[in-house]
């Protein structure tokens, strides 16, 4: 249902700004790492600019924001174009960080 409207992936990317509440973050995460399970999503997250705000959630003290941002991250990464952009934002690191041996 939410795939079909357009206005899903924007609102939920804005939803990730720094003015919102965690808890406005963590469910946006988890909305967008729903969304991501399809390519045309995952595209589309790219396209409206979703991935530098993940990036931005993994320094979160919210530890479900956190794992919300990764598993949307992570399904992005199937995609090629996301892995260019991952690396142009630096957003590799961050990732790093949360690793057990981060």
């Amino acid at each position: 249902m939410l795939r079909k409207r357009e206005e899903t992936i924007p609102s939920m990317v804005n939803l990730l700004a720094p003015e919102e509440d965690s808890v406005c973050h963590e469910f946006a995460a988890l909305c967008l790492a729903s969304l991501a399970q399809d390519y045309c999503c995952k595209v589309s997250i790219l396209e409206q600019d979703g991935l530098e705000p993940l990036i931005r959630c993994l320094g979160s003290s919210d530890p479900d924001v956190q794992k919300n941002a990764v598993e949307t991250i992570s399904l992005m990464l199937k995609d090629y174009q996301t892995r260019t952009a991952l690396r142009e934002l630096e957003g590799f690191n961050p990732l790093l960080k949360l690793s057990p041996q981060g």
